[in-house]
């Protein structure tokens, strides 16, 4: 129910730790263990009626309501480095976890880049 309600995520690093491992070292593959830390801003909207599976503290006549919490995401990912410059990274399987009161909201991420690196 509450998933259906969200509508915008504001979120800020305060803190990103990252281990990389190289199993083959003759192959340009790495395998990225990652934790970021820091503060989210959950904002809720809905025209459906207020109910008691509402996120905010005290239920109102308006659409919508923000709650704040401390967010902690860490990942597994792997990265190929086509040269020394380019990269792809998938991201296999990471967790997202938005510790606010009253509300407890985790989320499985899964993702796939391309970096340059200019030197």
């Amino acid at each position: 129910v509450l998933a259906a309600c969200r509508d915008c995520l504001l979120y800020t690093s305060l803190l990103g730790m990252r281990g990389v491992l190289t199993p083959v070292p003759r192959l340009p593959l790495e395998l990225v263990l990652s934790l970021d830390v820091g503060f989210a801003t959950l904002d809720y909207r809905s025209s459906a009626p207020v109910s008691p599976k509402w996120p905010c503290a005290s239920p109102s006549a308006l659409s919508s309501c923000s709650i704040y919490a401390f967010r902690a995401v860490p990942a597994v990912s792997v990265a190929y480095r086509f040269a020394p410059s380019f990269e792809m990274r998938a991201q296999l399987i990471g967790v997202e976890l938005n510790l606010g009161s009253p509300l407890f909201d985790p989320r499985l991420a899964f993702g796939l880049q391309a970096a340059y690196r200019f030197f």
